[in-house]
């Protein structure tokens, strides 16, 4: 019988270092992210989402109803009208508008805005790329969702206002 190589011992030790490293992240952002109202799988999609999101605000999108609820579960205005159903989320200086057409899976539209209340913040959002601006929105209604972001993500001057929409 034929002894193994001490790099087969290596790639294993490191192959089980590197799984041990994803499951610590994974149950660090499980910790953070996580929703007790959720089961195990919806709370492992839900971190998934937020992570993509993080990533690109622009792939909401392309999501299903069904992940964008899990995700965002309490929007701030839901309406179903004849063929349309909106939901609506506001953060303190930012909403989300998602459009879906009745019977659809995924959204027909999705705007990301400024609450445009006074000149100050108009000007604020308008020196901001389409990007940046996708990315402070996403964060401020994750905020008011209740869901805390990392300080880095999304910088944005704070506006000086007091919100309408603040509990």
């Amino acid at each position: 019988m034929q002894a193994l190589p001490a790099s087969f011992f290596t790639l294993i030790f490191v192959c089980f270092v590197g799984a041990i490293v994803q499951i610590g992240q994974f149950g660090f952002s499980y910790a953070l992210y996580g929703d007790k109202t959720l089961s195990f799988i919806d709370n492992f999609k839900r971190v998934h989402l937020l992570q993509e999101l993080a990533r690109s605000p622009e792939d909401i999108r392309t999501m299903k109803g069904d992940d964008i609820a899990i995700l965002l579960p309490n929007p701030s205005l839901k309406r179903n009208e004849e063929t349309v159903v909106a939901w609506h989320y506001h953060g303190e200086s930012c909403a989300l508008d998602i459009y879906f057409s009745t019977g659809q899976l995924r959204p027909d539209y999705v705007e990301y805005r400024a609450l445009s209340l006074n000149a100050t913040i108009n000007n604020q959002f308008s020196q901001t790329d389409e990007r940046g601006l996708n990315s402070y929105c996403l964060k401020d209604v994750l905020e008011a969702q209740g869901i805390d972001t990392p300080s880095t993500y999304a910088r944005q001057p704070t506006p000086t206002w007091d919100s309408p929409y603040r509990s």
